[in-house]
């Protein structure tokens, strides 16, 4: 993040997954984190977690900033190429 930093920071994540990579589609809703100004610090970190099956995984992310003056200011959403786990991985 570069720029004023947020009253509060809200973090969007939902998983897709699929036993076939080019058919990832069912969502599973991991749900949403918020940071409030006082905890937005370098390396702050949070964690959200859901049950590894075998399958192709693929995160979406969105987030949105409320401002010091109340603004709302929307991020960009975000996805990770999708990723195979098992018991091995």
């Amino acid at each position: 993040m570069i720029g004023e930093k947020p009253k509060v920071l809200t973090v969007h994540f939902t998983l897709r997954h699929g036993s076939n990579i080019k058919q990832i589609t069912t969502n599973t809703n991991l749900g949403t984190v918020t940071f409030k100004s006082s905890k937005i610090r370098r390396g702050q970190v949070k964690y959200v977690t859901t049950a590894a099956n075998t399958m192709f995984w693929k995160l979406n992310t969105s987030f949105n900033a409320v401002m010091a003056d109340g603004t709302s200011n929307p991020g960009a959403n975000g996805q990770i190429t999708p990723i195979l786990t098992n018991k091995k991985g």
